[in-house]
C-alpha cells in the first residue's frame, strides 16, 4: 500500500508495441518490443535469431500435419483404459503417435536455430526514483544507508558469481550505478556465430561452458534511447 500511495496514481496509461520481421531467404528473424507506462518507465526488448528459413517453415507445417494425422489414427481406436489408470492408454497412444509424427529433418532444423543477439533497455521515468525513499523508510533506514546496503549486496553477488566461475565484466558495477541513480540501463548479449539450440542441449551437463559464447555489454545512465535496440533484425 505505501508504494502505491507514493506513486499517487489515479490513471495509468500504458503503450505497448510488438514488431516482428523475418527474411526467409537468409533465415534471419527479429522482434522489437516496447512497453511504456506514463510517468513510470520505458522498457524495450529486441531479439534476433537465425535458422528461420523457408525450409524450416515447410518442415514445420509438414510435421504438424503428420502429428495431427497420427493423433487421429490413435484416437480412432479403443484400448484398455486399465493399462495406465492415471493417463489413459487412449491418450498415451495419441501422444506417442504425435511424437512419432515429428519428422527427423524438422528436429535437425530446430537444432540449427540460433540466437544472434538479444537486448533489454529500461529507462526510469519516476517509478524507481519514487519508490526508493519509500523502500528505505519501510526498512527503517535513510536513503543514504539504503545506498550502502545496495553497494554491499552487489559486491557480495559479484564475489559469489566470480567464485562460481561466472565472470561478466562490469555487470555488477553497472547494476550498482543504476540502482544508486536509476536513470536507464541497457543490457546486450551478442553471440558470433549464433548460439544454436543444439549447443544449448549439448551443454546441459556444463551450463557454464555457454558463458564463453556470450558477449555481454552493460551501459548505464547513458543518453536516453529513443529508437529500437541495436539488435540486427
Amino acid at each position: 500500500a505505501p508504494y502505491l500511495t507514493a506513486l499517487g496514481l489515479k490513471n495509468l496509461a500504458i503503450d505497448m508495441h510488438l514488431v516482428g520481421v523475418a527474411d526467409l531467404t537468409d533465415g534471419i528473424a527479429g522482434i522489437d518490443f516496447k512497453l511504456e507506462a506514463d510517468h513510470l518507465f520505458h522498457f524495450r526488448h529486441g531479439l534476433s535469431i537465425s535458422g528461420m528459413t523457408k525450409e524450416f517453415f515447410k518442415n514445420y507445417i509438414q510435421t504438424l500435419k503428420s502429428m495431427m494425422e497420427g493423433a487421429q489414427v490413435a484416437a480412432a481406436g479403443k484400448t484398455d483404459e486399465t493399462v495406465n489408470p492415471v493417463f489413459g492408454s487412449d491418450q498415451l497412444a495419441t501422444v506417442m503417435a504425435m511424437i512419432e509424427g515429428v519428422d527427423k529433418g524438422f528436429t535437425d532444423l530446430i537444432d540449427e536455430i540460433g540466437l544472434r543477439n538479444i537486448g533489454f533497455y529500461y529507462r526510469d521515468e519516476g517509478l524507481l526514483k519514487t519508490l526508493k525513499p519509500v523502500m528505505a523508510q519501510s526498512m527503517g533506514v535513510t536513503v543514504a544507508e539504503l545506498d550502502e546496503i545496495i553497494r554491499a549486496q552487489t559486491q557480495l553477488m559479484a564475489e559469489t558469481t566470480n567464485a562460481q566461475g561466472i565472470v561478466i565484466p562490469n555487470m555488477y558495477e553497472e547494476i550498482e550505478t543504476f540502482l544508486l541513480d536509476p536513470q536507464n540501463i541497457m543490457v546486450m548479449v551478442i553471440t558470433d556465430p549464433p548460439l544454436t539450440v543444439a549447443e544449448v542441449v549439448e551443454s546441459e551437463a556444463d551450463p557454464l561452458a555457454l558463458m564463453d559464447r556470450l558477449d555481454f555489454s552493460f551501459v548505464t545512465n547513458a543518453p536516453p534511447l529513443e529508437s529500437s535496440l541495436p539488435v540486427s533484425p
